[in-house]
């Protein structure tokens, strides 16, 4: 399974992540339906479909001549699950500070002994 980070880095790029909307709107798709749904040039999709392919985000698979796409469930659910999770433990910040908890985490940065300063000089 891929890293987190490298699945958002996956759908930073704009193309790619229409190609995501494209593929997840209209199921598995050829590469030339997609060519047709979007603006760049085959080598482009290629490039942009091999990079979600490798991200693990995207499935392929050969018919004849044609290569089909199709969103890789398992991926999105990791990914949907590992959100879920973060927006789980916001609320659960969210109400602990509403019901007047202190603790570490509400003081400054600088006197938290956790943080420590980024490499190559302050802030």
């Amino acid at each position: 399974m891929t890293s987190l980070p490298e699945l958002f880095k996956a759908l930073s790029d704009p193309v790619r992540y229409s190609l995501v909307e494209s593929l997840a709107e209209n199921g598995e798709s050829c590469a030339c339906e997609l060519l047709d749904r979007c603006t760049v040039s085959q080598p482009t999709l290629s490039h942009h479909m091999k990079a979600l392919c490798a991200s693990g985000l995207v499935s392929s698979r050969r018919v004849g001549t044609w290569v089909h796409y199709s969103l890789d469930r398992a991926s999105f659910q990791s990914l949907s699950s590992t959100l879920a999770d973060f927006v789980g433990r916001i609320s659960d910040f969210e109400a602990s500070r509403a019901n007047g908890a202190s603790d570490a985490a509400s003081a400054p940065c600088a006197a938290r002994t956790a943080c420590a300063a980024p490499a190559g000089g302050t802030e």
